[in-house]
């Protein structure tokens, strides 16, 4: 959950990716971009950033962080640089007994999250 909060994917990849062995799994979730584009229009949570290259998102009152909404074909392309392949893609939607527990305050119609993993 800390991709979206980098700006320069690809300098982190390059960093990153040589510590994953052969045959490695590299699994992440981040923040779904539909997700995001529907808190953006319904939230007060989420607002566009001046430059549009992000968004920004709302931890306190007081505080906001930049959050860059990427897709999985973004992820994919980068990652696909350095050799890996997509092998698991899923956008886990929110369960009804997850619903019926808890009261939130956003739309959830669209999954939350994106959760991929690839592999070397």
């Amino acid at each position: 959950m800390v991709f979206q909060f980098v700006e320069d994917i690809d300098s982190l990849f390059k960093h990153l990716l040589p510590s994953l062995k052969l045959g490695g799994l590299l699994v992440f979730a981040v923040l779904n971009p539909a997700f995001v584009d529907r808190l953006l229009k319904e939230s007060s949570d989420f607002k566009r950033s001046s430059n549009q290259e992000n968004v920004l998102m709302k931890l306190t009152p007081q505080l906001w962080v930049p959050a860059y909404s990427r897709s999985d074909e973004q992820y994919r392309t980068s990652l696909n640089h350095f050799d890996l392949r997509e092998s698991y893609l899923e956008f886990p939607p929110f369960s009804s007994d997850f619903l019926q527990q808890y009261s939130l305050p956003f739309p959830t119609d669209e999954p939350e999250f994106l959760i991929q993993a690839f592999t070397n």
